[in-house]
Parts: C-alpha cells; sequence; structure tokens
C-alpha cells in the first residue's frame, strides 16, 4: 500500500455529522405524512440516478458521453445525495478499483470488516492527504472550476434543500407538514441513500454470484439490485469498468441507471456509450 491513504482516529467532526444523522432522525419518524413519503421516494431515485449515472458512469469511468448541462445537471444532483462532493467520489472510487479488495483498498470488507467497508471507512482516513488523493486519481477534475465550486458550496447544497423541503411541507400542511417533509424529505432520504449506496461497497464484496472470473471479491447481489439502481451487479462491473449497463449481462439482470442512459441516448443527450462485450467472458 502506497501513503496515499494514512489512517487516522481524529476525524471527529465526521463522526459526530454520522451519529448526528442516525440518531436525529429518530424523532421525526413520529410525523409520517403521504406527500413526504412521496417527495422523500422522488428525492431518493433523481439523486439516486445523479450518484450512478452522473458520480458513477459518467464522471469515474467515462461509459458515455453527453451534453455539458446534462454532465453539470447530473453532478449536482449526485452532490445532493450526501456521498460528498465530485472530486471526492471519483478519487475514492477509482482508487477502490485500483486496489479492489487488496491492501490499499479504502473500504474493502475482504481486507477488514462489514462495518467498516460499509461506513467505517469514512472516519478512518487522515483528511490532510485527500488532497494527495485527489490529485493522484482525479488530477483533470481537481482542476474543473465547476467541481471546485461544487466543493466549496457543498454544504450550502443541503441547506438549500432542507430549507426548500421545509417550506413545501409548511405550505402544505402548516408546521407538521414542515416536519414531516424535513424528517422523511432530508434526514431519512438521506440516510437510506447513503446506505443503499455503501451496501455495493460491503454485501456486493462478500455476498452474491459471478459471471467473471475478476481478480476481487466482487459479486452480483440480486437483492440489492433495485434499490441501487443497477449498480448491485458489481461483479459485471468490476469485470469491465468502463461499460455503461452493469445489468443486463444476464437476461434477468435489471439495470435502471442503464435504461435512464439508454433513454437519454435516444433523446440524443447521450453518445458513444460504452456496452459490455458478455459473448466472449460469460462463465457458463
Amino acid at each position: 500500500m502506497d501513503d496515499l491513504l494514512v489512517r487516522s482516529n481524529r476525524r471527529y467532526g465526521m463522526q459526530a455529522l454520522l451519529w448526528g444523522l442516525h440518531l436525529g432522525v429518530v424523532p421525526f419518524l413520529f410525523f409520517p405524512s403521504w406527500p413526504a413519503v412521496w417527495f422523500m421516494l422522488g428525492l431518493l431515485i433523481l439523486t439516486g440516478l445523479g450518484v450512478t449515472v452522473g458520480y458513477h458512469r459518467l464522471l469515474t469511468h467515462g461509459s458515455f458521453q453527453t451534453k455539458s448541462w446534462v454532465a453539470k445537471v447530473l453532478t449536482v444532483c449526485g452532490l445532493l445525495s450526501g456521498e460528498g462532493p465530485p472530486i471526492f467520489w471519483i478519487a475514492f472510487h477509482r482508487r477502490h478499483h485500483q486496489f479492489s479488495d487488496k491492501p490499499g483498498d479504502p473500504h474493502s470488507p475482504v481486507q477488514d470488516s462489514i462495518l467498516f467497508a460499509q461506513i467505517g471507512w469514512l472516519c478512518a482516513y487522515d483528511i490532510k492527504t485527500f488532497e494527495k488523493l485527489f490529485e493522484h486519481y482525479a488530477p483533470e477534475e481537481s482542476e474543473n472550476a465547476f467541481f471546485q465550486w461544487l466543493d466549496k458550496s457543498y454544504g450550502w447544497w443541503h441547506a438549500g434543500v432542507a430549507i426548500s423541503l421545509i417550506g413545501i411541507g409548511a405550505a402544505i400542511d402548516g408546521w407538521y407538514g414542515a416536519v414531516s417533509f424535513f424528517g422523511y424529505g432530508f434526514l431519512l432520504r438521506l440516510l437510506i441513500g447513503l446506505h443503499v449506496t455503501w451496501c455495493v461497497n460491503s454485501v456486493t464484496h462478500r455476498w452474491g454470484y459471478r459471471n467473471y472470473e475478476t481478480k476481487d471479491n466482487s459479486r452480483n447481489n440480486w437483492l440489492l439490485a433495485l434499490p441501487t439502481l443497477g449498480e448491485a451487479w458489481h461483479n459485471n462491473h468490476h469485470a469491465q469498468p468502463r461499460a455503461a449497463n452493469h445489468g443486463w449481462h444476464r437476461w434477468w439482470e435489471f439495470d435502471a441507471s442503464y435504461c435512464f442512459i439508454w433513454l437519454l441516448a435516444k433523446i440524443r443527450l447521450a453518445s458513444n456509450v460504452v456496452r459490455s462485450q458478455t459473448k466472449q467472458s460469460l462463465q457458463e
């Protein structure tokens, strides 16, 4: 393992944030409402696609090309998932692919524990080394003015969403609606979205089936395929990282994110879509 990632026990701010999110959502669960739940589900899909299509398949792996404004919209949607600014996400994921399930992987349940791969890794590394990591794994993105602006304004985007949801809830159902929309549309939505994505780091490197003999322990997990919008076809992805379709390597591998990319291509908002080559490498 090189010295780009240094473990530390001093990320108390991140620990406090994660504990605050998990514990803080509890009292708000006692103020449910159907409008808040529907808003939560809609935002989960919107921000989820921002991560799977925007952060992951477009920005990190270059699985397709799109217009600049579409890329920016997808990036903002990914940012609103709460999974960090784009430079952070891109750099860590590229690092993961280089050292997948080997020493140096930022979040491997094979090298560490399931809990570490799920959430512990966020508190495990010295934040002072992030700049070196970004320069090494995301050099072009680190120089991108739009990404730099998103990095600096990251917290304000989330504050804006929270305030907007409180206002919408208040307009619908007064103070009860405001509390409900904040609890479900903001806090619970963040928590669900984060853990669903983190399950790709932990669960799909432990349990599932394999179409390909990759050098890591990546697996396809059908239980997680729908909530992760296709990201849980993880063995397929590690076998062919640039492929836009993580699913559909078998007929039952439904991939919602690729369906969205296919739709973008149909309306001429996506081009040069990289498809998997399944015939040569699928295990029989």
